[in-house]
C-alpha cells in the first residue's frame, strides 16, 4: 500500500511526501517522492550540508533509500534525483548518491527533510484549494495542518517497518529528536545545538513539537513543528524551502553518543554506554 503525506496551509496543499514500498530492493525498504506545490518551485532547496543547493528551479525530489541487483547482476546504489518538475520528465544532473537506507537493522526514526514555511500567504493567491478523494485499498492519505501565526519548520522522520514512533520516542533516543536541531543529522560529528524554543525556555515543554503519524502499513512518521532557529540553514527561513537530510550514516550522527543513567534515589551512577549499542525497539505485532 502507498501512503501520501499532505502538508496544508490555509487550506491548500504546500507539500506532498508519496512513500512506496520498494520493489526488488536488496537492502532498504522505502522509495520516496517530494513534491513542492504544483507549479511554485521551492525558494530554496538544499541537501544535506550544501552538498548541492538550488535556488527557484526545483518542485520535486525522487529520495530512492534503496539497494537494487539489476538483471545484469549490477548493484543500484541509493540515489537522490532532483527534478524541475513534478512530472519528473526533467531531472536536474546534480544528483547525489548515497548508502542511507530506512531498514529494520537500524530501528530509529530517519531524518527525511524538513520544510521552511513563511508566515506570508501571498505566495499561496493562485493556488486553489485542496480537494483529495476517499482513501483506496492502496492509497492512503495523511494530513498535516499548519498555521499561520509565525514562520514554521517542519522536520520530517520516518521509522522503518515494524518500529513504532511511540516506542522511539519513549526510549533512549526520544529526547535527541526533541531536542536537537538539525546540524546533528546533517553534521559529521553529529552536532549537538539545543532548539532555541530550549534556550529560550528551558522548561518549555519539548514533546509539544511531536505529532505521530501511522502510515497502516508498519512504518510511522514524526513531524517536529518549531518555529525560526535562527542558527544552520538559517537562510531557509522565512522563505518556502526544503532541506534534503545528508543520508549518509545517519544513526551513527544521532547515537553514537555516551549516555549515563543516574539512580533516581541515591543520585549514583546506574549505567554509562554508547545510545546506538542499546537500541532495541520491539516490532509490534
Amino acid at each position: 500500500m502507498n501512503n501520501k503525506l499532505i502538508i496544508r496551509k490555509s487550506q491548500k496543499t504546500i507539500l506532498t511526501v508519496n512513500i512506496k514500498e520498494a520493489k526488488s530492493s536488496a537492502l532498504g525498504e522505502l522509495d520516496i517522492m517530494i513534491d513542492s506545490v504544483r507549479g511554485i518551485p521551492f525558494t530554496e532547496v538544499v541537501a544535506g550540508n550544501y552538498h548541492e543547493k538550488f535556488s527557484n528551479e526545483i518542485e520535486s525530489i525522487t529520495w530512492h533509500g534503496y539497494y537494487k541487483i539489476d538483471n545484469r547482476n549490477k548493484v543500484k546504489i541509493p540515489t537522490v534525483h532532483f527534478k524541475y518538475d513534478r512530472a519528473g520528465k526533467v531531472t536536474t544532473p546534480k544528483d547525489i548518491k548515497h548508502i542511507g537506507t530506512i531498514n529494520a537493522n537500524e530501528p530509529f526514526a530517519f531524518p527525511l527533510c524538513s520544510l521552511y514555511i513563511p508566515v506570508d500567504d501571498q505566495w499561496l493567491n493562485s493556488v486553489q484549494v485542496s480537494n483529495y478523494p476517499a482513501n483506496r485499498k492502496d492509497l492512503q492519505y495523511h494530513f498535516k495542518d499548519v498555521s499561520n501565526l509565525e514562520n514554521k519548520r517542519l522536520d520530517i522522520f520516518i521509522t522503518p517497518k515494524g518500529v513504532s514512533a511511540t516506542k522511539v520516542m519513549d526510549g533512549i533516543l526520544g529526547s535527541l529528536y526533541t531536542f536537537a536541531d538539525v546540524p546533528i543529522f546533517n553534521t559529521v560529528d553529529g552536532r549537538l545545538i539545543p532548539l532555541k524554543e530550549i534556550q529560550n525556555k528551558p522548561e518549555f515543554d519539548q514533546k509539544s513539537t511531536i505529532e505521530i503519524i501511522s502510515l497502516g502499513n508498519g512504518h510511522d512518521i514524526i513531524i517536529r513543528t518549531v518555529g525560526d532557529q535562527q542558527s544552520m540553514f538559517s537562510e531557509l527561513e522565512g522563505k518556502y524551502s526544503l532541506l534534503i537530510h545528508d543520508p549518509n550514516d545517519a544513526l551513527n550522527r544521532i547515537a553514537n553518543r555516551f549516555f549515563v543513567k543516574f539512580d533516581e534515589e541515591s543520585g549514583e551512577t546506574q549505567e554509562i554506554g554508547i545510545i546506538k549499542d542499546t537500541l532495541e525497539v520491539p516490532r509490534e505485532n
